[in-house]
């Protein structure tokens, strides 16, 4: 596996965020190690946090956030994608 990240969002709270954000995950070859994600139904707020490994395919840090922007922008998301960069 490659390089270790970790995707944080929050956006209104909607069916089908957590398919949409795991499914680009499939797509781009990358394996989910840790997942948080809650709705707080009061402020109409969905949070997630997801600690992944980039997949075989060589994709960098840059490529993954360039890929990411169009479904942050279909579903309002703010969003941050960094490299993990906690010792083990």
């Amino acid at each position: 596996m490659g390089t270790e990240h970790v995707l944080t969002v929050n956006c209104a709270e909607s069916p089908g965020i957590v398919h949409a954000i795991t499914g680009y995950l499939l797509e781009h070859d990358c394996d989910i190690i840790d997942t948080k994600h809650f709705g707080d139904r009061q402020a109409q707020q969905f949070f997630m946090r997801v600690h992944f490994a980039a997949g075989n395919k060589d994709f960098s840090t840059e490529d993954l956030r360039r890929d990411f922007e169009p479904l942050a922008d279909e579903w309002a998301m703010n969003w941050q994608l960094e490299p993990d960069g906690r010792k083990r």
